[in-house]
This record gives C-alpha cells, sequence and structure tokens, in this order.
C-alpha cells in the first residue's frame, strides 16, 4: 500500500471553497477544488469510479487541514464528488470558513499557492490531510518555491516519500512546521505495533496530532504490505545465490506459513541450515527493528544458526540490505532477561535499534526481470 500525496496548485476556482474567496476573488461558483482525474483516479484510486456511482458519485470524507504557516489541525467534514458535466472530481461541499479563533487563516491563500493531500483509505478515501502552502507567509516561501520549480506548469502531480524527504532537505522548513508531520509515517507504524518509541516521538512532536483508527489500520496495513515486498526481494536475492554456487538451497517458509518463527530457510555449501528472519521498512535503516519473542525463543534453541536480514530503503526498483549473522547469544541474552518476569506476565516482544546488532556490509538487492 503506497501513501496517497497528492500536490494541487490551486486556481481561482478552487480557492472558491473558502467563504472569503468566494466573496472577494470574483471568481466564480465553483465552491470546490479540483482534483485532476489523471491524478486522483489514474495513479492514486483507479477504482473509485466503479465504487463511487453505487453512490451516487459522493463520498463523505474528514478533512484535517493545516497552513498556512503553522496553522494547526482544523478538522471538518467535506464530500469528494463528480458531476456528470466535468470530467475531473472535485472536493466540494460546503465552504470552509475560518476558524472561529484565527478569523483571517485562510483569507491570505492566492490563486498559484498550493495545497499538500495525503488521503487515507486504500480502496476509496475516508480522510484526507491537506496542507496549505502560501507565497505570502515566511514559513511557507522556502517549500512554495520548491513546489514551484517542481510542478513544471502542472497544475496537480502525485508524489512519493522520497519527495518530501528532499524537500524538506531543501527547503529547510523549522520543526514546527506542519510539513514536518507529513515525514512521521515510520514513527505510526512503529505505534501501530506498540512500539514505545513511535508512540513518544509521536507525543512529542512539535507537530502532534491525534492518531486515529483509520491512521493505525493504515499503518499496519503498510507494514505487512512492506514486509512482503521485503520478502520477495530476498527470495529473489537468495535464488541468485543459489544460481551463483553460493549456497545450495533455500526455502520461502512464511509464503505458507505467516506465523513461523522465521522467514527463511537456507541450506549452506556446508549443508548447514541457516534460519533467516527477514525485516524491512521503507524508512531509513534506524528505523526499529520488531522481534517477537517466539523469534527470540527460535533464536536459542535448536543446532541451527539463526540471521536477520534488513531489508530497507525499499522502492519499486529494489532496497538495501544488511545481514547480522548468527545472533543467538543476542537472543539468549534477552529471552534471559524476560524470564526473570514475574508470573503471569509475559512480553510479546522487543523493539530493536539496529545499531544494537553486529551487521555486515551493505548490499544492493533488485527484482530478478523476467525476460
Amino acid at each position: 500500500m503506497n501513501r496517497k500525496l497528492a500536490i494541487k496548485k490551486l486556481t481561482a476556482s478552487d480557492l472558491t471553497l473558502f467563504k472569503w474567496q468566494f466573496e472577494n476573488l470574483s471568481a466564480g461558483n465553483q465552491k470546490a477544488i479540483n482534483l485532476n482525474r489523471g491524478v486522483f483516479i489514474d495513479s492514486l484510486y483507479p477504482s473509485l469510479p466503479s465504487i463511487a456511482e453505487a453512490s451516487g458519485w459522493r463520498i463523505s470524507i474528514d478533512l484535517y487541514i493545516f497552513g498556512p504557516g503553522p496553522g494547526g489541525e482544523y478538522n471538518l467534514q467535506r464530500k469528494i464528488i463528480k458531476g456528470g458535466t466535468y470530467k475531473n472530481w472535485r472536493l466540494d461541499g460546503e465552504f470552509i470558513d475560518n476558524p472561529t479563533m484565527e478569523p483571517e487563516r485562510f483569507n491570505i491563500l492566492e490563486p498559484d499557492d498550493f495545497v499538500l493531500i495525503e488521503f487515507s483509505g486504500e480502496i476509496q478515501p475516508v480522510s484526507a490531510k491537506l496542507l496549505f502552502i502560501s507565497q505570502n507567509v515566511n514559513a511557507d516561501r522556502e517549500i512554495h518555491a520548491f513546489f514551484r520549480k517542481t510542478m513544471q506548469g502542472k497544475s496537480m502531480k502525485a508524489i512519493d516519500t522520497d519527495f518530501l524527504e528532499k524537500l524538506v532537505k531543501t527547503a529547510v522548513p523549522s520543526d514546527s512546521h506542519p510539513i514536518q508531520d507529513f515525514l512521521l509515517l515510520e514513527q505510526i507504524i512503529d505505534a501501530s505495533m506498540g512500539g514505545f518509541e513511535g508512540i513518544q516521538r509521536l507525543v512529542s512532536s512539535p507537530t502532534y496530532q491525534k492518531v486515529t483508527h483509520q491512521d493505525l489500520r493504515s499503518a499496519r496495513a503498510l507494514a505487512e504490505e512492506v514486509g512482503r515486498r521485503g520478502e520477495e526481494l530476498v527470495n529473489d536475492y537468495l535464488y541468485s545465490q543459489k544460481e551463483a554456487g553460493v549456497i545450495k538451497d533455500f526455502e520461502w517458509i512464511a509464503a505458507e506459513n505467516a506465523i513461523a518463527p522465521y522467514d527463511f530457510s537456507v541450506l549452506s555449501q556446508d549443508d548447514e541450515t541457516i534460519n533467516i528472519d527477514v525485516k524491512s521498512t521503507t524508512g531509513r535503516w534506524s528505523s526499529r527493528i520488531h522481534i517477537s519473542y517466539n523469534e527470540l525463543l527460535q533464536m536459542t534453541v535448536g543446532a541451527e544458526q539463526y540471521d536477520i536480514y534488513r531489508v530497507y530503503d525499499i522502492s519499486q526498483s529494489g532496497a538495501l540490505l544488511k545481514i547480522a549473522s548468527n545472533i543467538r547469544s543476542f537472543g539468549e541474552s534477552i529471552v534471559s532477561i524476560l524470564e526473570q518476569l514475574p508470573d503471569g506476565i509475559r512480553s510479546n516482544g522487543i523493539s530493536v535499534n539496529p545499531d544494537n546488532l553486529k551487521f555486515g556490509e551493505e548490499i544492493v538487492i533488485s527484482p530478478i526481470v523476467e525476460d
């Protein structure tokens, strides 16, 4: 499940969704933001037309609005609709008025400003975060310039997390700017798996907002998809190792048994069995590794070697891999601590900074391309 991110360049007609602009811009009666079909449908939600037809071409959606500048969360409910007389979809509904405590917040928005949108919902959108970027707000100016250069005349463009990370490195917004909230996905994933550090980082973030049940469901689904993608890449890597004569054979255990305490079993050239647990992330090397109690126990029993394959920076073209070999002593040290818990108390697992394990050199891995 890829993140559903897009940038929209705002027209005068788009801005009529805001009550103040509708009353002061003389830009028509659209009262909606156009969502270009080529991006919203073709790139983000290709199945939506068949779903929306059954609901009269109207889909209710929760909006979480940020910006311009440091403006914090403003929650509203609106609709995404498609009328019979126009090809594009629209973010529609009632006017968006300024918040009571910020009576001029959105008035500064002008044509050629931008909105960064992240939709939640795999098959159809159920919520969206909108960050408005104004050329007239000091905190937004560098971000606005980056968007303007990137869009190259386009009215709407699908983007990814790599784009956001490049944006932050280039524009260098403050730590308190709401754009930082769009880079908290790894923390949300960690929190969705019960990770203490992920929860703590979310709560302590300057842009902290409440995390919805949908956010957690989406994060868990993404973690599962990334895990599967990591296993596929390791499967291709092991296949190439077998073809090159580095290993004799291997079996993808998790493909048949999703609750197995390891993902692959490898037969070395010395006829030794090595069990491999794959830990994957689309994020950086430093993202926490989650290890279940069952996996910890497996590290400590039997004669087989137990390795962790850390797959990170996953993209369409491949990923990076580091291998922590024979981590039995690590498992034994953790299990001995957990076994000292009082009767009736059991830890389901741990989260680990990868620097706590001894990994080998970085390996570039790619999917096998069939002829």
